[in-house]
């Protein structure tokens, strides 16, 4: 022991008491060039890819502990209580999928990264209009539907122009850049989680073809559809090649 206090983090690793502080204040802060920072420098003991019984049910309760704080301290920086339930409630289900070891810490390095982009956005929304919280919260309860802008602000009674304006000067991004970054986090989830065929996905996030669909989403998350899809089932359930910590894309309002 070189007299730090050491924690153990996330599993078999022990973590200095100054790197804890530090990932904790930056998912405080919504700061994800932070946590980003604190994640790459964490190094992790070679460890078979394959986990025994007993380290998984380790690994399991270290994650469910860690997913339970993170949502209650993003809650507290002001995440709305019921999106962060249901992202805490999806990360609990993926927990009970781990077989592997890098799979473990990548899951880890995800829930961290997901949490952090939340409380930023939550910050961003804070600081907007109500005109601009209004354009969000249509935009997220309608993610799956079929609209352009001038419907929003014809629902919301507003003029279009300035709308458009108020909200790309409050976000920095348009709004039809926020619909359709919104429409590929939704398709994402289901990307993962689901095995509904792409074409049926592209449908149901509104898009007029699987076309538009792709490049979009490549457009957001730097890849395809279908690249996607396999890229988190090899994290999840194959063995993982290369760097663990490689940033899982994220989308956020601030671009």
């Amino acid at each position: 022991m070189d007299g730090k206090e050491i924690k153990t983090f996330p599993f078999h690793y022990r973590l200095d008491k100054e790197s804890e502080d530090a990932l904790t204040k930056a998912v405080r802060k919504g700061a994800m060039g932070e946590a980003r920072d604190v994640l790459r420098h964490l190094s992790y003991p070679s460890q078979p890819g394959r986990l025994s019984n007993e380290d998984i049910k380790n690994i399991q309760n270290t994650i469910m502990i860690l997913t339970a704080f993170l949502y209650y301290l993003s809650v507290q920086e002001g995440v709305d209580r019921g999106v962060a339930c249901n992202v805490t409630e999806q990360y609990l289900k993926k927990v009970q999928e781990i077989k592997k070891y890098d799979a473990a810490k990548y899951l880890i390095n995800t829930i961290i990264l997901d949490y952090t982009r939340m409380v930023s956005e939550a910050f961003r929304v804070k600081g907007t209009s109500n005109t601009v919280n209004e354009v969000i919260r249509y935009v997220d309860e309608h993610v799956c539907e079929n609209y352009r802008t001038e419907t929003i602000a014809q629902k919301l009674g507003k003029s279009v122009p300035n709308t458009c304006r108020l909200f790309k000067s409050q976000t920095g991004i348009t709004i039809t850049m926020y619909m359709q970054r919104k429409k590929v986090e939704k398709a994402a989830e289901l990307l993962q989680n689901t095995d509904i065929p792409i074409k049926d996905i592209s449908s149901q996030m509104g898009f007029a073809n699987q076309q538009y669909f792709d490049r979009v989403f490549r457009r957001v998350k730097g890849m395809s559809p279908r690249e996607y899809r396999q890229t988190m089932e090899n994290y999840m359930f194959g063995s993982t090649v290369g760097n663990v910590f490689i940033d899982p894309p994220m989308t956020s309002i601030s671009g």
